[in-house]
């Protein structure tokens, strides 16, 4: 059992520690020529074309729009979650369903933390 646990944790690290390099990766790829062009502007008297602050301005812009699909293709949790939205099946159910423990449990803590108040 304690090999499940730790193996379970070290996975859920792993897909962590995944996440984030790509989307540091992701922000870096699109954020560098962007830097990289302001700040050559800023240092000398020539500036780039047009087209190329466009591109650089555009790049730095979409790494905003490509985050929520880096987190959609890592997250198998969350993509079944949001298949759920767009889908009538059972499996909406039991995302309800999952959800009903939970309160129950935050209920009962309230409840046990009430009555030692009273005592």
């Amino acid at each position: 059992y304690q090999r499940r646990v730790r193996g379970g944790h070290g996975q859920q690290s792993w897909q962590a520690i995944k996440t984030t390099l790509i989307v540091v990766g992701i922000y870096l790829f699109a954020a560098l020529p962007f830097i990289v062009s302001r700040v050559y502007n800023s240092l000398t008297s020539n500036s780039f074309s047009v087209r190329i602050r466009i591109f650089c301005t555009i790049t730095y812009m979409l790494n905003t729009a490509v985050n929520p699909y880096v987190y959609l293709l890592t997250n198998r949790s969350l993509r079944n979650h949001g298949k759920c939205l767009f889908t009538r099946t059972a499996t909406t159910v039991s995302v309800a369903d999952e959800v009903k423990p939970r309160i129950s449990r935050i209920n009962q803590g309230w409840n046990l933390t009430r009555s030692f108040s009273k005592m």
